[in-house]
């Protein structure tokens, strides 16, 4: 009776264990995804992302996605609208895209959907504080975000985000 009652313990305190590390993985180190848009905390902060040269163009587009995330497939079309006008007005803007997967993953994601960033750049090496996807920041020259959204966004944010784009000197 002692060793199946051991035997219970072990197994109990393991499940324990592995429900711990998967909550605290899923919850706490995976960035989320979230329907709802939000003003980001991080306007108005001076960022580094990787390799990114701000000064390059006026604004710079960061697109945080997750080729899993339901919320970022959703917002495909406002990123292919981003990508044509970022193809038609190449100087105003640059776009990069921060993966939450490998690489290969957004890449293949971007591909398939007809999206063309200048650079994915690693999550790791972004370290943006950003625990949701999708989101997206508008950051100038100095590196400064301008503006940001978490979750997917709503139209009438679509329409304000594109207009500002279209503007861009």
């Amino acid at each position: 009776m002692r060793l199946l009652e051991r035997a219970t313990y072990v197994a109990l305190i393991a499940v324990s264990c592995l429900s711990a590390w998967v909550l605290i993985r899923n919850q706490l180190l995976t960035p989320r995804a979230s329907r709802d848009s939000a003003v980001s905390p991080l306007r108005g902060e001076t960022i580094t992302l990787g390799d990114v040269i701000w000064e390059r163009a006026p604004h710079t587009v960061v697109l945080v996605l997750s080729a899993h995330c339901h919320w970022c497939k959703e917002s495909v079309p406002l990123y292919q609208k981003v990508s044509t006008l970022h193809k038609a007005t190449k100087a105003a803007f640059q776009l990069f895209a921060v993966s939450t997967d490998t690489g290969d993953e957004l890449s293949r994601f971007l591909s398939t959907n007809l999206i063309e960033v200048d650079g994915i750049i690693p999550a790791e090496a972004a370290s943006l504080g950003i625990r949701a996807t999708p989101s997206v920041l508008l950051v100038n020259r100095q590196g400064r975000v301008v503006s940001s959204w978490q979750g997917a966004m709503r139209s009438s944010d679509e329409s304000a985000f594109l207009e500002i784009l279209r503007k861009s000197p």
